[in-house]
């Protein structure tokens, strides 16, 4: 009850939505920002958002170990099973468990929750390749090779 007063005070109040967007424009917010987003865990964490984001026909054929990727087409609120947060607006990115299905099927958890143990974070037969290097993803038959599709962005389509 509690968080939501306050969200309804902090993000629909005009005079705090402008306090926090000066906040954001000062040169040492940028800095610290633009310090944070070299970081490798989040390169590599916001690489994996950016691949569920844009190749839904890509990573629609891929199986994680523990989760799934839910993808919807506006933000939906969910309360992130790890951390307990229920963001504001919600997120279009959710990860669903595997486990506890007979229990509560409906359990889900944020990204940053779900990329916290890498381990989990990469598909079943990709656990070698590199998130956040510069790499191209590429689907590879059940022998393990890499497919011969072409690459959407070498064709122009």
């Amino acid at each position: 009850m509690k968080r939501d007063y306050y969200n309804a005070y902090y993000y629909g109040s005009p005079e705090n939505v402008q306090k926090r967007s000066e906040r954001k424009k000062r040169p040492e917010a940028r800095e610290q920002q633009r310090l944070f987003r070299q970081k490798p865990a989040f390169k590599r964490s916001e690489s994996l958002r950016q691949f569920i984001l844009s190749r839904p026909q890509t990573w629609q054929h891929l199986e994680w170990k523990t989760h799934t990727p839910i993808l919807y087409d506006t933000k939906t609120k969910h309360e992130c099973s790890s951390c307990y947060k229920n963001p504001y607006q919600g997120f279009k990115l959710w990860w669903k468990r595997h486990d506890n299905l007979d229990h509560n099927p409906d359990i889900y958890d944020c990204h940053a929750c779900f990329v916290a143990d890498w381990s989990r974070a990469l598909p079943i037969g990709y656990e070698d390749f590199g998130f956040g290097q510069g790499k191209t993803f590429r689907l590879r038959d059940r022998a393990g090779s890499a497919t011969t599709a072409k690459d959407p962005k070498e064709t122009g389509q």
